[in-house]
């Protein structure tokens, strides 16, 4: 797991990050479509820094306008975090990989 973190950029959340939440949050609602704040927190700051989205949980974050997607799967959210079984259901990541580097933003 350090070798992952030293690999990475966190990013700490902002009021453009704030503001897009509720942007989303509002839209959604108008069109009855109702997601985990986790998700949109997720996809808000995915947006805000222009970056790819990837995930294994594709199906809502396709609910989104905007939103540019990579599925991955179990398998390949393993291998990432140096593991060779499947990872607990428990423990998940949401990863915006920037497409303008090779950098990846865990959130």
């Amino acid at each position: 797991m350090d070798i992952l973190l030293l690999s990475v950029l966190v990013v700490e959340s902002d009021r453009a990050i704030a503001q897009r939440f509720g942007q989303l949050k509002t839209e959604l609602w108008r069109d009855s479509v109702l997601l985990p704040d986790a998700d949109l927190f997720i996809a808000a700051t995915t947006l805000v820094h222009g970056s790819l989205l990837v995930t294994g949980n594709s199906r809502h974050f396709a609910r989104i306008g905007g939103l540019r997607l990579e599925r991955w799967n179990m398998t390949a959210q393993a291998s990432v975090f140096g593991r060779e079984s499947k990872p607990s259901r428990r423990f998940r990541v949401g990863v915006a990989r920037a497409t303008t580097s090779s950098e990846t933003i865990l959130i």
